[in-house]
């Protein structure tokens, strides 16, 4: 086991933005193990901004579908590992022509 690893972040999406952020990058002969991701969105959000942990092409978190919500804080439990030089990066969409919208999120893992 690692050191205790948390990374939060804020990703603002405007009306009808469709993108990637990178959360964290992993440093070099390091290994970063995420166990917990939990997030939220900000009020009136009501389901329109989609949320995903990818790597590459592929889709980390969720496994199927798209995180979604409001402003009550969701926890998942996750297994996902990121090799050195690695990078977390969040895909969204906002479904929303007319808003922008915010998703905040901490995820919680052990850096080795």
């Amino acid at each position: 086991m690692g050191k205790r690893f948390i990374i939060a972040s804020k990703v603002s999406a405007g009306a009808a933005a469709e993108a990637d952020a990178t959360m964290h990058t992993v440093g070099d002969a390091r290994r970063l193990r995420v166990k917990r991701l939990t997030y939220y969105f900000s009020a009136n959000t009501a389901g329109q901004l989609e949320i995903s942990i990818i790597r590459g092409t592929t889709k980390e978190i969720p496994d199927v579908g798209v995180l979604l919500g409001d402003v009550e804080p969701v926890t998942i439990e996750v297994d996902v590992e990121y090799g050195p030089n690695s990078k977390v990066v969040v895909h969204y969409k906002n479904n929303d022509a007319v808003n922008a919208h915010d998703a905040f999120l901490v995820l919680e893992g052990d850096l080795e």
